[in-house]
């Protein structure tokens, strides 16, 4: 499958994936290396020109 045409299947299904993204960050982590998987999903939002606002729940020591 071409690069543009993956893109374009993920593009259509963006509806899904905004519904996955706040699932997905307020699932409990055991690793304390959550801030990578929401930074990714923060960085994927905004390049598709979603607002993005951030808050840290709570730091690691």
């Amino acid at each position: 499958m071409a690069a543009n045409e993956m893109a374009a299947k993920v593009a259509a299904r963006a509806d899904e994936a905004a519904e996955l993204l706040p699932l997905a960050i307020r699932r409990p982590g055991v690793t304390g290396r959550e801030d990578e998987v929401s930074t990714l999903f923060a960085d994927w939002c905004r390049a598709r020109g979603w607002s993005v606002t951030g808050e840290v729940l709570c730091s690691s020591p």
